[in-house]
């Protein structure tokens, strides 16, 4: 209904506002971040260590009502060590044993969680990837001789720096958003004394319990975004405004960036997910969000021009 979603994108709105006043320079970051687990499309966050990019998604996952002690929040820093039962769960040695039956237990791990975020999401072994891309692109987890449906609400990764194996084109293809994170301090004084200020703020509200209001008291929850998911799917059937803009821009990003058939529909669905985070109307957030679509640095400067000729002047891609 029309008044239920104008208080979504109200309270989505009130959580990216919070962000930037808690987090200096991220309140793009936490748009495109709810954008994400509102349509579903998984995205990775990069750039070097100390830019907030796990304390942003974790503070997100907060608002939204996740409780990381009952398991809708999933975190792990992945390693060329990492193995199975560190993201999906160890083996059920007793039914193993009683039963010969092999199966995962899996509370408390990935495959229960509602939000997961993966730290150097590319450094997992094929042995973690293989299984990681049934779960990101299809939500399903494969636990002995049956396939579980998982209530992945959204995934979300990180990395320092993109991956250079080309093996691993496939797994990266299923992170199409792709969204670079500079620091925040150099560019003036009153940015540097504003850092200082919301970090001793933050290092307070820490002390005070960071948690300051309890779940009946917030206004979005998980299921309300697990409900947006299916609004989004009705009005993307629905067709609308941008369409031929973001068609056009997707075309020329695209040779640039190398980006599959898959992800042409992923970031539509992402693009009308920004529109409602963001309030606008004007049906062109499947072009915005194509800004995020470079996956290397040298090649954000590109992106922006393709984009900014679909937009015009004033566009919200002119600067990274």
């Amino acid at each position: 209904q029309l008044s239920d979603l104008k208080v979504l994108t109200e309270n989505l709105s009130k959580v990216a506002a919070t962000i930037e006043e808690e987090f200096v320079g991220r309140r793009e970051v936490a748009e495109v971040v709810l954008a994400s687990l509102v349509s579903g499309v998984p995205m990775v966050i990069l750039g070097p260590p100390g830019l907030a990019k796990s304390a942003v998604v974790r503070r997100i996952v907060e608002l939204c009502g996740g409780d990381s002690e009952k398991g809708d929040y999933f975190e792990y820093l992945l390693t060329n060590h990492t193995m199975p039962e560190h993201l999906f769960g160890p083996p059920d040695l007793k039914l193993l044993q009683q039963k010969g039956e092999f199966k995962i237990q899996t509370r408390m791990m990935l495959p229960q969680a509602s939000v997961a975020f993966l730290d150097e999401v590319f450094r997992g072994g094929s042995h973690i990837l293989n299984t990681l891309l049934a779960v990101v692109n299809e939500r399903k987890f494969h636990n002995g001789q049956e396939v579980e449906d998982i209530p992945l609400i959204g995934v979300i990764g990180a990395s320092n720096q993109p991956p250079a194996d080309p093996d691993l084109e496939a797994f990266v293809d299923r992170f199409p958003v792709r969204v670079w994170l500079d620091s925040v301090l150099g560019y003036d004084d009153d940015s540097d004394t504003d850092f200082l200020r919301f970090t001793a703020r933050l290092d307070w509200k820490k002390k005070q319990s960071y948690l300051s209001s309890t779940k009946k008291d917030r206004d979005l929850s998980l299921n309300h975004l697990r409900a947006s998911q299916v609004y989004l799917s009705d009005l993307m059937q629905k067709g609308g405004a941008g369409q031929d803009a973001f068609r056009r821009a997707f075309l020329k990003v695209r040779n640039s960036c190398k980006l599959s058939d898959r992800s042409f529909g992923a970031f539509f669905r992402i693009g009308r997910a920004l529109d409602l985070v963001q309030k606008k109307e004007d049906g062109l957030g499947p072009v915005r969000i194509l800004k995020f679509a470079a996956l290397h640095s040298d090649e954000r400067g590109e992106v922006l021009n393709c984009i900014n000729a679909e937009l015009g002047t004033g566009g919200y891609a002119d600067t990274y």
